[in-house]
């Protein structure tokens, strides 16, 4: 928000009629969310960032298990953080929460496919896909792991199923189909979207 050139001298400040206008249209939150996250992260970040300790203690409030999360949220505050200096600023923070609670599956899907795309190439390879089921399972915890439990074996096949080019990479539209076909993937990405029968 605002003067991004000085993100480690943020104070707060009140959203303008623009920002929050801007803001609820990338996040689809309501002026009454947006105004109370942003009264909170200027509480718990009076300096306007959020480094990655401070990010973890606050996103694990919505997950039961601290330490999976933990996991979790490594991968996405490293995906948040575009410029790389290692701390989140409002903006950055709100897409979070946003993307988190109330986004649709195939923005959420999206998403998740940015996130372990590590390689920025616009494919996810059998390591990308690995590192996401692995933070997956860590998340949702190993007894939803079921017979799929040697995650290099269920990426190849995966990857052997819904890679239309044979170029041995799920390109983002692949991975969605996917996501939207394979039941475990589905299941750990989306648990409480219902599949089509």
């Amino acid at each position: 928000m605002g003067n991004k050139g000085a993100k480690n001298n943020l104070t707060y400040t009140e959203l303008t009629s623009n920002e929050l206008a801007a803001l609820q249209a990338s996040t689809n939150l309501t002026e009454k969310d947006i105004r109370e996250w942003h009264a909170g992260f200027f509480h718990d970040c009076p300096n306007g960032t959020l480094n990655k300790q401070k990010f973890i203690q606050i996103f694990t409030q919505f997950y039961v298990d601290d330490h999976r999360a933990e996991y979790f949220c490594n991968y996405v505050f490293k995906m948040l953080d575009k410029n790389q200096d290692d701390v989140i600023d409002f903006e950055e923070f709100l897409f979070a929460i946003s993307s988190s609670s109330q986004s649709e599956l195939q923005e959420r899907l999206e998403l998740a496919f940015d996130m372990y795309n590590v390689t920025d190439d616009g494919n996810m390879d059998e390591e990308e896909l690995i590192n996401l089921m692995s933070a997956l399972y860590h998340l949702v915890g190993d007894i939803n792991r079921k017979s799929n439990h040697n995650l290099r074996k269920r990426a190849k096949e995966i990857i052997q199923k819904f890679d239309q080019d044979n170029d041995k990479k799920l390109s983002k539209t692949e991975f969605i189909t996917a996501c939207n076909e394979d039941k475990y993937l589905m299941d750990m990405l989306a648990p409480n979207q219902k599949q089509d029968a």
